[in-house]
């Protein structure tokens, strides 16, 4: 964007810098790791309408017409918080890998909700490695006819954040299986080519979105 400046004798045209990003000037995302900000998305509009109407994201039943989905806003980043509801969300980041390579679907089952919940993490904090040992974890119980529940998942997984020299890195958090408790391999090799491949989902109209209390005043889990 550009702007002439009326005093400006020379009458050159300068540039003027774009607005900055919540994301680049609030000491809120100061705890976020740099590689998540310098993740802008890379999806396309027609690419999530197609995933949308195909049931990827929704599973093809009655939640299809309760949840929208929507890109970003440009310079929009997969960890702002939507400042307008900072208590109470207003919407959920994902990542695409979820419902394209493991199989989620909106609404998360009560399982996953219980699990974010526990960890206090957000479904876009989790690497997808993290999310396939949990769609794993999900498959075995279900084939063996056993409960899902989130304690016996942090008894064979502890999640973690990366470190780097020592500290602390904050970005994406992983699990990795306790010693001798191995129940299936994990990927020897990190996921690659998701970062920038995010997008939101809102509820339809007066809807209450599954993760708010039946209340609807408090969020069951981080949603961002």
């Amino acid at each position: 964007m550009a702007e002439i400046q009326g005093n400006d004798p020379s009458g050159v045209v300068r540039e003027v810098e774009e607005a900055q990003m919540p994301h680049e000037v609030d000491p809120l995302y100061n705890w976020v790791n740099r590689d998540v900000l310098r993740s802008p998305s890379t999806m396309t509009e027609d690419y999530l309408t197609e995933l949308k109407s195909s049931g990827m994201i929704c599973g093809g039943g009655e939640e299809e017409r309760l949840y929208q989905v929507e890109l970003p806003r440009r310079g929009e980043r997969v960890c702002d918080l939507n400042l307008e509801h900072p208590r109470v969300p207003h919407w959920l980041w994902v990542n695409e890998v979820m419902f394209t390579e493991f199989g989620f679907r909106i609404p998360f089952t009560s399982f996953q909700q219980r699990l974010l919940q526990r960890c206090f993490v957000a479904p876009s904090q989790f690497h997808p490695n993290a999310w396939s040992a949990i769609r794993c974890f999900e498959l075995v119980t279900e084939f063996l006819e056993l409960p899902q529940d989130p304690g016996v998942f942090l008894y064979l997984f502890t999640v973690f954040s990366p470190n780097a020299d020592g500290k602390a890195k904050k970005g994406y958090m992983s699990v990795r299986p306790g010693k001798g408790r191995r129940i299936f391999g994990l990927y020897e090799e990190s996921f690659h080519d998701f970062k920038g491949r995010y997008f939101k989902v809102f509820p339809v109209g007066d809807h209450p979105p599954f993760w708010l209390t039946l209340e609807g005043d408090t969020s069951r889990f981080p949603s961002y």
